[in-house]
């Protein structure tokens, strides 16, 4: 025999089921506060951040800010030009996104840049971790065409045009994982040996282009984003290739879950109209 239980306790249960679904959104967003874009630069004569608050980039070692013009995907644009660099010098991206991945450094985070390199032959430094950049060796390269590091190169980055680079970093066991992406698709994943705060994570700067021994390029920089979290393909793959107006946004995990909520409240709103 089936019994039809009261609608009240129907109504009950629904909300019960409703309130658990809200807390553990809120959960998911209050955890992922500070997973945020901190930064988004776009070289349109000047070096500051389009994120509120965000801090400007730093020419490092004296080089020179000089701009150029450009053009990306048949539009015209402003780049930031920079010579091969020096162990004394760098493109300084201030690191505003916090501790995090189990550390006191950030170990998780993301990076997309528009780039163009007149030879990609040999190494091209395209960022250090090490705040001393006559201390150890870069930590990611254009390699005869290919991104990575330790040995794994992969993808084709074209000499003398623009390209969309992108790079997903996180701690995996007793290396860090790098997923990297070249005009939105994914080329290839790199297994470094690193510890949580170890190579691959980013202290108070990040020095683009920069390299201990002189493995660096001149080239011309358009726009770099930065996140403290991770990009996934889909978000990558959605930014596509270099574009003259940069980098646009991506939508937030906090954005994500309020969104959530909001469904969730537009479904009761139908019950209750339903009912």
């Amino acid at each position: 025999m089936r019994i039809e239980l009261p609608a009240c306790i129907m109504s009950m249960r629904l909300k019960a089921s409703v309130f658990t679904t809200l807390l553990g959104m809120l959960a998911t967003s209050s955890g992922a506060a500070s997973a945020a874009q901190v930064g988004a630069w776009q070289f349109d004569n000047s070096l500051n951040n389009g994120v509120a608050g965000g801090a400007a980039m730093v020419i490092n070692g004296g080089w020179g800010e000089t701009y150029s013009a450009a053009t990306i995907a048949g539009n015209p644009a402003t780049a930031l030009s920079f010579p091969a660099l020096t162990n004394t010098q760098s493109l300084q991206m201030p690191n505003q996104g916090g501790a995090n991945g189990g550390g006191t450094k950030t170990n998780v985070w993301s990076i997309v840049m528009d780039v163009n390199f007149p030879s990609v032959t040999g190494f091209k430094a395209l960022w250090q971790t090490d705040q001393n950049i006559a201390g150890s060796d870069g930590d990611f390269f254009i390699n005869n065409g290919g991104i990575g590091i330790s040995s794994s190169y992969q993808g084709a980055v074209p000499a003398g045009e623009w390209a969309r680079i992108a790079v997903t970093v996180q701690p995996n066991g007793a290396t860090a994982k790098l997923d990297k992406y070249i005009n939105g698709a994914l080329v290839g994943t790199t297994n470094s040996t690193a510890a949580v705060d170890g190579r691959h994570s980013v202290a108070a700067v990040l020095n683009l282009f920069a390299d201990e021994d002189g493995e660096t390029g001149a080239g011309l920089v358009n726009s770099v984003a930065y996140y403290s979290h991770l990009l996934s393909a889909n978000d990558i793959g959605a930014l596509g290739g270099a574009t003259a107006g940069g980098i646009r946004a991506v939508p937030e995990p906090t954005s994500l879950a309020l969104g959530g909520v909001a469904v969730v409240g537009w479904l009761l709103a139908r019950r209750r109209n339903r009912g």
